[in-house]
């Protein structure tokens, strides 16, 4: 089965590296955390790239919100599950 290719956003360091942990350590090895963002405009350029299946965010992004983010996503197209 081939991995999710999933990306973290979260403007604290401590919960991105925290959930990236707890995701690495469940019982779901076609998980693969491919990258993390600290910001929506960061996560909005990774996505971009379109190597990324599945989106975990924080609606409380600091430079572009995850309500904004949600719009980009839609905006450019971007084929992501949220």
């Amino acid at each position: 089965m081939q991995a999710i290719r999933t990306l973290i956003a979260d403007g604290h360091p401590i919960f991105l590296k925290g959930l990236e942990i707890v995701l690495q350590q469940i019982d779901a090895p076609n998980i693969d955390v491919i990258d993390k963002a600290q910001d929506g405009a960061q996560a909005l350029e990774i996505l971009q790239k379109g190597q990324t299946d599945f989106l975990i965010f924080d609606l409380n992004l600091p430079e572009i919100d995850g309500i904004e983010l949600l719009k980009q996503i839609k905006r450019y197209k971007i084929p992501v599950h949220t």
